[in-house]
């Protein structure tokens, strides 16, 4: 059973996502890197805008973003696994059915000699 590399990926890729999305939950909100508590604003700006988000809109944000990656990751991962069982079970059928078959080796009388 060989998987192909880019399956492989995928499911380490699920795998990252779902970790990534655990941390997401339980980790507190920061804004810029630097941990935000509850009383603190995270003021962020985007080309001429500036977004100001609360402790508790940060948090949910969060918590929804890491949710979408606790249950995306692994539904990537069990796409990938279903794609190799796929890929393996197609390929043992196309080389099972590709062998000929062996026909027993035929006897040969020898000349019989008056």
């Amino acid at each position: 059973m060989k998987p192909t590399i880019p399956q492989l990926v995928g499911v380490v890729a699920g795998l990252l996502l779902l970790a990534w999305g655990v941390h997401r939950l339980v980790a507190p909100p920061g804004c810029e890197g630097a941990r935000m508590g509850p009383d603190d604003l995270c003021k962020t700006s985007t080309r001429a805008r500036i977004y100001t988000q609360t402790y508790d809109e940060r948090k949910n944000a969060l918590h929804r973003w890491g949710l979408v990656m606790v249950v995306g990751g692994p539904a990537l991962s069990a796409g990938c696994l279903a794609g190799m069982v796929v890929t393996s079970r197609r390929r043992r059928a196309r080389t099972s059915m590709a062998r000929p078959a062996v026909d027993p080796p035929t006897v040969v009388d020898p000349p019989v000699v008056p």
